[in-house]
């Protein structure tokens, strides 16, 4: 297990979740959470912290 671990699994998270952190996640992040926290979280601070 620690060779598997340390093999495959080490160049597994640099090879794909790499990519996938840089180029969907990021724009994802852009896109979806700029607006969630723009939006629905902004509301709800001001309608729920407020109080």
């Amino acid at each position: 297990m620690a060779k598997w671990q340390n093999g495959k699994m080490a160049k597994w998270q640099n090879d794909k979740m790499a990519k996938w952190q840089n180029g969907k996640m990021t724009k994802w992040q852009n896109d979806k959470m700029e607006k969630w926290q723009n939006g629905k979280m902004t509301k709800w601070q001001n309608d729920k912290m407020a109080k």
